[in-house]
């Protein structure tokens, strides 16, 4: 097990109390600590409500920082009240429709393990649906002032066909609400296939005095798991939710296992044990219990995926950066072992970004895995220019700044050399008289 980093011990410490931060920050009182780096990470990882919690009080934590977070708090709590509202109103909706639907993570997983819905962040509404509602579900959020934003591309033909069959979800965003909606058709990923939507038992949570429908805890447990460790947990509050759960002492982790076996996902839920165990030390009996299994997949995902945990920046913000490709080769662990190389042309081969800029008639449509490696060239060849010119712009501006900082120390030597000529003569004249 790695020890871990200091920036990272010291978030932790942040996020679990303020006896726990102040010690650490006790214990090393001559370190210098990089604030804007600390900082930085609470936003990246999404933990700026439990980190300011527990750090408002505390003077040895700048006041810079602590006021920055209680602004991002406040405005992010407005969103969240807003969210909350929207997802009353959609699935209030979508049951006078006779919408089949669930709402998962978000505000659902806000209510059951923070059991407040405005002490955790989220951007969107996400809503599982029966597949066979998605374009009726599409129709009432239109109806409700959505318009579509993902694809941005006429859903007909073989393009449909590509998208229902390698993508997952369909956004949606309402403009005057300012609320985004991500509706989920199907759950899957490589090779992973979740439970079909009228397999997965639901459950009926109160947010505001309003039942919405959601999925059963060890369902949804392991949902959370599958959505965590496909992204790589890059987001370190993707964990504490699972954390945060489990300490409610509602998920039943013994059926949460006997579920990822029947559908052959037991490495993610090894590797999201490991990883818990690694960060907040894991305290559930049963969890500790599935470690001592033997599961080397699990274990290399494990030491995978606290590489982009670790990583001052996630791995999507610097496309075809060293973090871009290791996430590519972390996807193909990840995969079932039968659908390794599917996975790997399903994330190398993304045609629809394509479809909205070439439209080719449905006989033809083979021609796209022709191009869009093309495309592809084209792009790096972009990114590469791009990154010359960066590159080439940060040099002119260091000769430019090294060329008038030189000036300035001749401009200064010339001054000293003169001063010290004008004192020697005035000194000399002085011995003489």
């Amino acid at each position: 097990m790695k020890q871990l980093p200091y920036k990272l011990k010291l978030l932790i410490a942040c996020l679990e109390s303020s006896e726990q931060a102040l010690t650490i920050l006790q214990q090393a009182p001559r370190r210098k600590i990089n604030w804007n780096l600390i900082h930085k990470l609470i936003i990246r990882h999404r933990l700026h409500h439990q980190v300011y919690k527990n750090i408002k009080n505390l003077e040895l934590v700048p006041s810079a920082m602590r006021n920055s977070l209680a602004e991002l708090c406040a405005q992010d709590k407005l969103n969240l009240l807003s969210i909350c509202g929207e997802t009353i109103r959609i699935t209030r909706f979508f049951e006078q429709q006779q919408i089949k639907y669930c709402v998962v993570k978000g505000v659902a997983v806000a209510k059951i393990a923070y059991t407040t819905i405005d002490e955790r962040s989220c951007k969107d509404i996400d809503i599982w649906v029966d597949p066979e509602h998605v374009l009726h579900a599409c129709q009432s959020l239109t109806s409700l002032g959505y318009a579509i934003t993902n694809p941005k591309y006429v859903l007909k033909g073989r393009k449909y066909t590509y998208f229902s069959k390698n993508r997952h979800e369909i956004a949606l965003y309402n403009a005057e609400r300012k609320v985004e909606v991500e509706l989920h058709f199907k759950l899957d990923y490589l090779g992973i296939n979740y439970f079909k939507f009228n397999e997965a038992p639901i459950l009926s949570i109160q947010i505001n005095n309003n039942q919405i429908n959601t999925l059963d805890h060890e369902y949804h447990f392991l949902y959370l798991i599958i959505h965590g460790s496909i992204h790589a947990w890059v987001r370190l509050r993707w964990l504490y939710d699972i954390k945060k759960y489990i300490d409610t002492q509602l998920v039943d982790i013994k059926q949460v296992i006997r579920l990822s076996s029947s559908i052959k996902c037991e490495h993610l839920v090894f590797q999201t044990f490991s990883l818990l165990h690694q960060f907040f030390r894991l305290n559930n009996p049963d969890a500790c219990a599935f470690l001592e299994i033997n599961n080397p997949v699990g274990v290399s995902l494990a030491k995978a995926g606290y590489q982009f945990i670790n990583a001052n920046y996630e791995f999507n913000t610097r496309v075809y950066g060293k973090m871009f490709f290791k996430y590519r080769i972390y996807l193909i662990k990840l995969a079932v072992k039968h659908e390794k190389l599917n996975a790997l042309l399903g994330d190398w081969f993304k045609l629809d970004v394509l479809f909205e800029r070439i439209t080719l008639p449905d006989k033809i449509f083979w021609a796209y895995y022709i191009i869009y490696p093309l495309w592809v060239i084209m792009r790096l060849i972009q990114q590469t220019q791009q990154h010359k010119r960066q590159r080439s712009n940060k040099r002119q501006f260091f000769n430019r700044s090294s060329a008038e900082a030189n000036s300035q120390v001749k401009k200064l030597s010339f001054s000293t050399w003169l001063c010290k000529k004008i004192f020697s003569r005035t000194m000399g004249v002085n011995k003489q008289k």
